[in-house]
């Protein structure tokens, strides 16, 4: 058993969402972060986090894409899993994508088993 909590910033728009996330995760060795765009989470780079769980669509102007590729620029973060939560349902989005700087697409609707079982496939 873990006993280590692990930082994962969440990059979500929707309180709906986040709620749903807070719910999932609860039990689970992981503090969540919010930021409510893509500003506030590049705001929110100076602090340590051990993941990045990223809506893919955002308000004011920034991608889950965008967020990304800042957050592979800052030198403490670039080598930490960018996880990107789309709706979108492509075959494509299976895999990391290292062009884009995403280590995997989470299509929506999110299960709990699911995300649990991923992030712990991040966070070893």
């Amino acid at each position: 058993m873990r006993t280590k909590k692990y930082r994962v910033l969440c990059v979500e728009d929707n309180a709906d969402n986040q709620a749903l996330l807070k719910f999932y995760l609860k039990k689970e060795p992981y503090t969540l972060t919010f930021a409510d765009d893509g500003l506030r989470a590049i705001e929110m780079l100076e602090k340590d986090f051990d993941l990045f769980l990223v809506d893919m669509n955002l308000p004011n102007g920034m991608s889950g894409y965008d967020v990304a590729k800042e957050i592979r620029k800052d030198d403490r973060h670039k080598a930490k899993p960018v996880l990107i939560i789309t709706a979108f349902s492509r075959t494509d989005m299976d895999g990391p994508s290292p062009s884009l700087h995403i280590d995997k697409f989470i299509t929506k609707p999110i299960y709990k088993k699911e995300l649990i079982e991923i992030l712990n496939s991040f966070l070893k």
